[in-house]
């Protein structure tokens, strides 16, 4: 038989990525923007990693074992040293669109620690190293805010 539509998970289509569509974006721009990530990157890296992050209350955290308390169901540590395990080391930002596909699985892991929002879908979906790079950014930001409680997240 076939599959029901009920299982079905995405109908759309996938581009594959090969080494020369990646050489081809890279241009100045764009590696420069990724170059430009990077300290966010660690900044969120240390803050979404801190469990003091999340004695702060303000801080929208969906792993948190009661709402409005501080502290998390998970170990915010752990999960990130097994998300970067898993993910390799972040790429060179000459390599602009896997720079920005291995940022947006590192704010959004699997399983979810819950301070970004969810970007995966629209870092695929933007055309080009400089629009998926934009969306990283944006993300990155807003999930800052929300881990060092100046601009907590609507969830």
């Amino acid at each position: 038989g076939s599959a029901s539509k009920d299982t079905e998970w995405s109908t759309n289509k996938v581009l594959i990525v090969h080494e020369a569509t990646e050489n081809a974006e890279a241009t100045s721009d764009a590696i420069a923007k990724a170059t430009y990530l990077i300290p966010l990157i660690e900044q969120w890296i240390s803050l979404a990693s801190d469990q003091t992050t999340y004695d702060n209350i303000d801080v929208v955290a969906g792993t948190r074992r009661r709402s409005g308390e501080p502290g998390l169901k998970v170990n915010a540590s752990a999960l990130i040293r097994k998300v970067r395990q898993e993910l390799g080391p972040m790429p060179d930002p000459k390599f602009p669109i896997s720079f920005a596909m291995w940022g947006a699985a590192l704010i959004n892991p699997l399983p979810a620690l819950g301070v970004a929002t969810e970007i995966r879908g629209a870092v695929l979906e933007a055309e080009g190293a400089e629009r998926k790079l934009a969306v990283l950014g944006r993300g990155l930001v807003k999930s800052i805010n929300n881990l060092d409680g100046t601009r907590p997240l609507n969830m």
